[in-house]
């Protein structure tokens, strides 16, 4: 909430309660809570309702009566008003590990979606900081505190020590809220010049049709995501035919890697070697790949839009179009037909294994075929696909 709160319980009527004083819970922080001891739910014989109530700080009156007994997300309106504008509290009940948790929040959520720490700024229409920098984890959420929520205005970028300037974008939940957002994408420039600048996805998800409050989840995710599920490790480059910058690196297989130096709004080709393999030469692609010629490598390449109603961000996927398994007992041998097929030499897949099929002859004018024969039983080929 950005606020310290007391909590307590009052004895409801043919219910028996072990707690009913006032308990401290700082923010930030939880304690461990029970509305009766072990022995009393044992012999219990008829429901009881479990019921909350908080005191947020002097600002507002106590909220009374907040049922926890079942899983649910709900608001509440806090009273008097501050400016003339009634703030709201969010209590989120879930039950994990068959422990049951409320949390006390406001109703602003910021989420990084990425793999790497942020730092989070509220500040004040003038452009003053209202509180000290918030350090954002991977996977980590932030409430902004109940008032910020409302007035304040919304800064972040990478963690201090990789040379970033705030963003240049300052995110307000009306903006936020409107069913056009003005912050698909988002800047911080390098304190270096030489560098180039860090963008970042924002999707924003409203959790109710409020449109006088904020009600709304703040969602920061990369802008370009590769992912490999080829059986190989590769190299990479992307090159920003727009700017010429040039991104290098490697990506083993099975692994993700995020991209936030790259824009993904410009046109980027991409190219790709995957060493001590038949595929052999490097080739190369477009993202997205509507773009791209005719390639002899059957290498599937997906590219998905980002989460949420705004569509910039991209992951791209790497998999083979084409997996032979062979559950047999016996090895067999894998041929293809079609243009330039004599080159390529004959895959063998020993029993109960598998591989994929990347180096494919491809021809405009002619059907891919796909044959395979039992290795040293038979000399005939049976067709296996055929486009």
């Amino acid at each position: 909430t950005g606020y310290d709160v007391y909590v307590w319980i009052n004895p409801a009527e043919n219910c028996v309660k072990i707690e009913t004083t006032n308990t401290l819970i700082k923010n930030g922080d939880d304690i461990p809570w029970r509305f009766e001891t072990w022995r009393i739910m044992r012999e219990k014989t008829y429901p009881c309702p479990n019921k909350l109530n908080i005191q947020i700080s002097d600002k507002w009156e106590s909220l009374q009566g907040i049922l926890v007994d079942r899983e649910s997300t709900e608001t509440y309106n806090l009273r008097p008003k501050i400016d003339h504008i009634t703030h709201r509290i969010t209590c989120d009940v879930k039950l994990e590990a068959n422990v049951k948790i409320v949390t006390l929040q406001s109703s602003t959520t910021l989420h990084n979606g990425t793999r790497m720490v942020l730092e989070i700024m509220t500040t004040n229409v003038k452009g003053h900081m209202t509180c000290s920098p918030q350090i954002l984890d991977p996977g980590e959420d932030f409430h902004v505190p109940i008032i910020a929520a409302y007035h304040d205005i919304i800064y972040f970028r990478p963690e201090e020590k990789l040379g970033y300037n705030w963003s240049t974008e300052a995110l307000f939940w009306q903006d936020l809220q409107l069913e056009k957002n003005l912050y698909t994408l988002c800047t911080c420039t390098a304190k270096d010049k030489a560098l180039p600048s860090f963008y970042f996805q924002i999707n924003s998800s409203p959790k109710g049709v409020r449109k006088n409050y904020p009600s709304i989840e703040i969602k920061f995710i990369p802008p370009l995501q590769l992912e490999n599920l080829l059986p190989y490790s590769f190299k990479y480059a992307i090159i920003d035919k727009n700017t010429m910058q040039l991104h290098v690196d490697a990506l083993r297989n099975g692994d993700i890697e995020t991209i936030h130096t790259l824009n993904p709004n410009s046109l980027l080709t991409m190219h790709i070697e995957i060493p001590d393999t038949a595929v052999g030469s490097s080739f190369a692609l477009v993202i997205p790949p509507d773009q791209q010629g005719g390639l002899d490598t059957h290498l599937g390449v997906t590219v998905k839009e980002g989460d949420g109603k705004f569509y910039l961000s991209k992951v791209v996927t790497f998999t083979p179009r084409f997996i032979v398994c062979n559950n047999s007992s016996e090895e067999v041998e894998v041929h293809t037909s079609g243009e330039s097929s004599a080159s390529l030499k004959p895959i063998v897949i020993v029993s109960k294994q598998s591989s994929p099929l990347l180096k494919l002859p491809t021809n405009n004018k002619a059907n891919l075929e796909i044959r395979l024969r039992l290795k040293g039983f038979t000399n005939e080929m049976y067709e296996l696909f055929k486009d």
